[in-house]
């Protein structure tokens, strides 16, 4: 099954957005249990501006969408997301502590995951980045009230041109890729994953198989200049691998670490 809902809309419409993610929440909780490939391709919702927060979509503090797709994907042997807003430990929600909030599902016919190009920002409207000072200076919001005829161009290219926000929120994309390994361990079929972490600038997590041998790699890339990411302990201990094998290929202006996983499902260390 594919969706693909191709129509714009500005961060200034955030009851909308609300709307839209409620039905498409409610429409996910109806789809049967036989469904084995679901495919949505969602219009992005984002904000121009540096300064502006994220917009809030959680309707009553509650993420339904959340709950509905990590109920919907335990039946699945393809789940494809494109461009929805998405809480990043969405398939094994941790607590303060690090550890699996709710009880754990299995996945035993998962085969594909695609997380693609999910905005900066979570469904609570948190960002994944933060800008430097360098950032906040050149993309400060224009003062409209206090704007002339001839200023109107140049305000008009600021308006449209992509915010930018490139000090990484660590913490958070650890806890990401751990709560993406606690999962994978009941993904026993799991041969490919794409899984963003945030773009503008990229961070993204790569599984994938070799087909020869069956043995699965994963890959941790980040672009270069703005950030660089290395997994940590915690990361390591629930993939299952030891940190001195990580593999440092980062070459042609971007970070890339790379590591084999011995054991499928991988068991934490």
């Amino acid at each position: 099954m594919s969706l693909d809902l191709w129509e714009y809309v500005r961060p200034d419409h955030v009851y909308y957005m609300q709307e839209r993610r409620k039905a498409l929440s409610e429409g996910v909780s109806m789809l049967p249990s036989t469904l084995r490939v679901f495919r949505y391709e969602n219009r992005s919702e984002d904000v121009w501006y540096n300064d502006v927060t994220g917009p809030d979509l959680l309707i009553g503090g509650k993420d339904m969408l959340n709950l509905n797709l990590r109920l919907l994907s335990s039946h699945l042997q393809e789940l494809k997301l494109t461009g929805v807003i998405l809480d990043r430990e969405s398939l094994c929600p941790l607590d303060e502590d690090g550890k699996p909030a709710l009880p754990l599902i299995e996945w035993p016919h998962l085969k594909v995951l695609v997380y693609h190009e999910m905005p900066n920002f979570l469904p609570s409207g948190k960002w994944l980045s933060d800008p430097t000072d360098q950032e906040l200076e050149d993309n400060e919001v224009p003062d409209w009230d206090n704007t002339s005829q001839q200023d109107w161009e140049t305000f008009r290219i600021l308006d449209e041109t992509k915010y930018h926000r490139s000090v990484l929120n660590t913490g958070l994309a650890h806890r990401c890729f751990t709560s993406l390994a606690l999962a994978a361990q009941r993904m026993p079929q799991l041969e490919s994953v794409r899984f963003f972490f945030m773009v503008f600038p990229t961070l993204t997590l790569a599984l994938f198989t070799e087909e020869a041998t069956g043995k699965r790699w994963i890959d941790w890339r980040a672009s270069r200049p703005f950030l660089e990411y290395k997994p940590d302990q915690r990361v390591a201990d629930a993939w299952g691998f030891n940190l001195d094998d990580l593999q440092d290929l980062g070459r042609n202006g971007g970070y890339l670490f790379r590591v084999a996983v011995e054991q499928w499902p991988p068991l934490s260390r």
